[in-house]
């Protein structure tokens, strides 16, 4: 079964995603290169400007899932918890590597033990 982006339409000669012809329709013009669709879901289309912000939303939407709130607290890629933002590096500023103090300190901790030849305690 394929999946709504990757079912193609035929729009002027052309074989395109259904899902970016719909969002097309609905704006008005044409999508640019760079331009992007979320899919929150089959009958919600979101245009994003970029790949970025259509990973932002992604993150957010990951946050919520999991019974947070995404204007105060972020999910670790690591331990994949949520946690408020406080507890993440401030130099964290890409959503999809966010990974949380704890978890830095334990992988940095790791790193430095593996370099000496011993194991961590």
């Amino acid at each position: 079964m394929k999946r709504p982006h990757d079912v193609k339409v035929m729009l002027d000669g052309e074989r395109r995603r259904e899902y970016r012809v719909r969002v097309e329709r609905a704006l008005g013009r044409r999508l640019k290169r760079t331009e992007c669709v979320h899919h929150h879901s089959e009958q919600q289309l979101v245009a994003c400007q970029d790949q970025g912000y259509h990973l932002f939303l992604h993150a957010r939407t990951r946050v919520v899932q999991a019974g947070g709130d995404p204007n105060t607290q972020r999910m670790c890629g690591r331990c994949q918890t949520v946690k408020n933002i406080q507890d993440f590096s401030p130099r964290a500023h890409n959503p999809r590597s966010y990974e949380c103090k704890a978890c830095r300190r334990q992988y940095e901790l790791r790193r430095y033990y593996e370099r000496q030849g011993r194991t961590a305690p």
